[in-house]
């Protein structure tokens, strides 16, 4: 465990921290593998970045890549050929 001061401040900057104009002057294709545990708004998410795609893991925690490491290699994997073949 950290200071105190450590984690409040690292927390503060992440809840003051705007996404929206950084991920609109992103080029690159953005795409998520979320755990359904918390909703995703990929309409919202579509406003700031067109090309925002998601693949749910459904059941899982925040730790997707550790819960389940088989299917998430297997949606990381098609979205990297997604994302290599233009789609």
């Amino acid at each position: 465990m950290g200071p105190p001061e450590v984690g409040i401040g690292a927390m503060k900057s992440m809840l003051g921290y705007d996404p929206a104009p950084a991920a609109g002057a992103l080029k690159a294709p953005i795409r998520a593998v979320n755990a359904d545990l918390w909703p995703t708004n990929v309409e919202e998410n579509r406003k700031f970045a067109p090309s925002f795609a998601l693949k749910l893991m459904p059941g899982r925690g925040h730790f997707v890549q550790i819960e389940d490491p088989a299917t998430f290699n297997k949606l990381l994997e098609e979205t990297i050929a997604e994302i290599v073949k233009g789609k």
